[in-house]
């Protein structure tokens, strides 16, 4: 059962880990979109103020459009690809779940009203290479 616990508290763990990761790009995501509404913005102004700059304002668009373009469908991809991963945890959150369940493991069994993990068990939670997994 304390491996059971123990894959489950390392599952949530993951899947926080992830969360966070999937947070993260996500503002990575909105902070482009402002900056895209501020190079949109700054553009404008550009073209009313310097009209006689016009080659110097397209070596500049240029530059912008491509960065802004390249940045946002990186992050893109990378959030598409966190978002997967942190589904696939949380999937295998839930079924470590059910197997607890199924082995008449609950909440309480290891988790403190706290929410924090039970320590008081023993120091042989840790698994070796020698450990029975037990029958699944």
């Amino acid at each position: 059962m304390d491996v059971i616990k123990e894959a489950i508290a390392a599952q949530y763990a993951t899947c926080e880990k992830h969360h966070t990761r999937l947070m993260s790009k996500l503002w990575e995501v909105e902070g482009i979109n402002w900056w895209k509404r501020f190079l949109k913005c700054t553009v404008a102004a550009l073209w009313e103020e310097h009209r006689v700059a016009q080659s110097g304002l397209q070596v500049w668009l240029d530059f912008a459009d491509k960065q802004i373009s390249r940045d946002s469908a990186s992050t893109r991809k990378s959030c598409h690809k966190e978002q997967e991963t942190f589904g696939s945890a949380q999937m295998d959150l839930g079924n470590l779940e059910e197997l607890a369940v199924a082995r008449g493991i609950t909440d309480i069994d290891f988790v403190q009203e706290d929410g924090v993990l039970d320590e008081d068990s023993n120091d042989d939670s840790t698994m070796t290479d020698d450990d029975d997994l037990g029958e699944y």
